[in-house]
């Protein structure tokens, strides 16, 4: 009965708001709520409806939700609540999504709120989202892992950067919850295609080289085709952004063994994305001196690239037919007309 209650109150809060075009959001007081009740499922519920209505932005007007923006990032400092973090970060999440505008709005507000030492904390936000990182509580983590998402996306990489969050990727890729891993993937490709420095930063830290490994040695090899799907954007984005040093910092992980490996999986898409990488690996290979050529015939995928020159799909045989003319038909040729000592010329 206790939680009808609960429920219906919800609904009846979520209704209100939204007939009356979140007007009160401006005039009730989140601030007040808290300070003048002792029942933290009030806090609760009205956290929870802000998100609600976050969620469905775009009928937001943001000039009635910006003021409670200090209050929601106080209860994501101070709340020993986890329901009121999680609800309160999805808020964010929700209007940080492709709105820069908010973004830039959120990290001002957390200048303002350091410039003041909001009830005497050194608050810094960023920083804030980064800790949960490691939280028990899953949720937090994946809700955190979306918000320095939107971050990025948002033009503050630098932010996220600096508050630490590369030393968690170890730890984020061996987490059990496979949307932890996918939305991992996910953060690193954005981190890999903000430039060519952020590629640099994934190389030289010893948590983010050491999670790259971990996509692949492990991930790519034997993780279920749709995680390595995700996972196999990092590669991709690295092989084609990086500069040859860094290519080749990717092959010394082991990258052309897994992008082979993958070479068959009944995937269209997902086959261009491996072709394309190992075609950037060959070049760069070629511009070094580095007998990269060797690797691919090692692992057997000179034999799967020449297995797909009759694929059904053109794209596909197109790239497999571009890549095997560029690095292996001359060497092919050359191993045929050979002049072998014992038989004379073949």
């Amino acid at each position: 009965m206790k939680h009808r209650w609960i429920f219906l109150l919800k609904f009846l809060f979520v209704s209100f708001l939204w007939i009356t075009h979140h007007v009160y959001i401006y005039h009730i007081s989140l601030e007040n709520i808290i300070n003048y009740s002792s029942n933290d499922k009030l806090v609760e519920t009205f956290v929870w409806t802000i998100s609600n209505i976050c969620r469905g932005k775009q009928s937001i007007q943001m000039n009635h939700i910006i003021p409670v923006f200090p209050t929601l990032i106080h209860l994501i400092h101070t709340s020993q609540s986890d329901q009121i973090i999680i609800n309160a970060c999805w808020a964010f999440t929700y209007l940080t999504e492709d709105n820069d505008t908010v973004c830039q709005e959120l990290v001002q507000q957390q200048k303002q709120m350091q410039q003041l030492q909001h009830n005497k904390q050194n608050i810094f936000l960023t920083s804030k989202f980064v800790s949960f990182l490691t939280h028990a509580n899953t949720d937090i983590v994946y809700v955190a892992l979306r918000l320095l998402g939107n971050l990025i996306l948002g033009g503050f990489i630098n932010n996220v950067i600096d508050a630490g969050v590369i030393n968690h990727i170890h730890l984020l890729l061996k987490n059990n919850d496979i949307k932890i891993r996918n939305e991992t993937y996910y953060f690193l490709t954005l981190i890999a295609g903000s430039g060519k420095e952020y590629i640099d930063t994934l190389l030289m830290s010893s948590s983010s080289m050491s999670g790259l490994n971990i996509i692949i040695c492990e991930t790519m090899q034997n993780a279920s085709l749709s995680e390595r799907s995700e996972a196999m954007w990092i590669i991709f984005t690295i092989a084609k952004n990086g500069t040859d040093l860094q290519l080749q910092s990717l092959v010394d992980l082991g990258a052309i063994p897994a992008l082979c490996y993958n070479l068959n999986v009944p995937d269209i898409k997902f086959i261009l994305l491996v072709l394309d990488s190992i075609e950037n690996c060959l070049l760069v290979g070629d511009r070094l001196g580095l007998d990269y050529k060797v690797l691919v015939e090692e692992c057997g995928g000179r034999d799967q690239i020449e297995t797909l020159l009759s694929a059904e799909n053109d794209s596909v045989y197109r790239k497999s037919i571009a890549i095997y003319e560029e690095f292996f038909e001359k060497e092919e040729e050359e191993e045929e007309y050979a002049y072998d000592w014992d038989q004379g010329w073949g």
